[in-house]
């Protein structure tokens, strides 16, 4: 009701009910008896949300923001990375000084809450805030001249001091942009995955200099949350001439690279296409968007795509890819080197199986024939005996006929 506010002491009659999550009371009467404060705030982790045993008290989180997002109609929400998981905060009224957050440490209290689906689980804890006042900044962020720099063979390796979690500053070339909010970038010796905060205009070639955050993906480390800093158009970079095997250690993960194989299967999805890959034994996908293609099977081709781990496995303290795909671009990405040849296997057996059919006819055929030939032979056999037969009565009868009158000449 418009007239609640927090703090306010309440008293409530009603029936009890199962709730969404958490058993709660009908819509009933109510009572204001007064009004103070709000209860203190209790200091959680991310497991204390997600165990829901906290559900709908007051709270507080501390931690390192990452973003703040925009909602519309002044609301925000601000990403917090505690640790071990990233937690949202909910802010239903505009926050003051959105640049200043980013990469503070600080402390968000407000009321525990998540998303919850219709087995009553909760799958995702977040925490509803009012407005900037129950944000606090324990430490300010340090200033983007003071943001260590490292390089893409620098993230997330071995630190005496470890990692405490801050943004730092990386530069690059970028190789890909699938979307405005994700690209991927070639350092000095290895190559990452990068996703902005916000969508960002950045092309193929151009050098960039961003903030981020490092984060461990699939396989690699990448940066995410990043913000622009500074863009230097240049020419697209040429891709990595590779082999299966060496896609197949994970060291170019993330990278630009070519490799040369036979086309084994084609086929489209929702989301685009794919092409089975072969060479030397080896098999490998290659996705892409959605594209006309006309790639006879047994095609030799070139491929130029973005190398993804999928998937990997630990053998001996070493983590080693279990499958590794090619993220294509565009169709310019694909070189048809050599078309297979008209006599595939396919083929050649189609035409065997024409021949075999032939000859199967021509022999039936024939053996009609024969069997045509034979009855008409036998009744012309058998015509002619009776011809003959029909002769040599008609001389008999002759003969007969003619010594008989003779005889009846004599005798007359």
């Amino acid at each position: 009701p418009d007239q609640l506010r927090p703090g306010d002491i309440v008293e409530v009659t009603g029936r009890t009910q199962p709730g969404v999550y958490l058993p709660g009371i009908a819509v009933a009467p109510f009572r204001i008896l007064g009004h103070g404060p709000l209860p203190p705030a209790v200091t959680v982790g991310y497991d204390d949300l997600a165990s829901g045993r906290f559900h709908y008290q007051r709270v507080a989180v501390e931690g390192i923001a990452r973003s703040v997002t925009p909602l519309g109609e002044g609301r925000s929400i601000l990403r917090l990375d505690v640790g071990s998981r990233i937690v949202e905060a909910w802010v239903d009224a505009g926050i003051e000084n959105e640049k200043a957050l980013v990469d503070s440490r600080v402390r968000v209290e407000g009321l525990a809450a998540g998303g919850i689906n219709r087995r009553r689980q909760l799958v995702q804890p977040y925490l509803r805030t009012r407005d900037s006042s129950e944000i606090t900044i324990l430490q300010p962020a340090a200033a983007e001249s003071e943001v260590p720099r490292v390089t893409a063979a620098d993230l997330l390796t071995f630190r005496v001091s470890g990692r405490d979690n801050h943004r730092v500053r990386i530069g690059g070339i970028v190789t890909a942009t699938p979307s405005k909010t994700q690209v991927f970038v070639r350092g000095d010796r290895n190559a990452f995955g990068l996703r902005f905060s916000a969508p960002t205009n950045v092309e193929v070639g151009d050098r960039i200099d961003v903030l981020g955050f490092t984060e461990m993906g699939r396989f690699s480390a990448s940066v995410v949350d990043a913000l622009l800093v500074a863009r230097e158009p240049g020419p697209p970079p040429a891709p990595l001439e590779v082999d299966f095997p060496t896609l197949m250690t994970g060291t170019r993960d993330g990278d630009l690279v070519a490799v040369n194989a036979t086309v084994a299967d084609l086929f489209r999805t929702d989301a685009g296409i794919v092409l089975a890959l072969q060479r030397d034994g080896h098999s490998m996908q290659a996705r892409g968007p959605t594209m006309t293609l006309d790639l006879p099977l047994g095609s030799r081709i070139r491929v130029v795509g973005i190398c993804q781990v999928e998937s990997s496995t630990s053998v001996v303290l070493i983590s080693r890819p279990e499958t590794v795909a090619l993220q294509i671009r565009s169709p310019a990405d694909i070189t048809v080197l050599q078309s297979p040849s008209r006599w595939t296997v396919r083929r050649l057996i189609g035409v065997l199986a024409f021949l075999a059919a032939t000859i199967v006819v021509c022999m039936l055929w024939v053996a009609a024939l024969r069997r045509q030939v034979s009855r008409q032979t036998e009744a012309l056999r058998q015509r002619i005996e009776s011809e003959a037969a029909l002769e040599e009565r008609q001389r008999i009868a002759r003969e007969f006929h003619d010594s008989l009158e003779q005889d009846l000449t004599g005798l007359g």
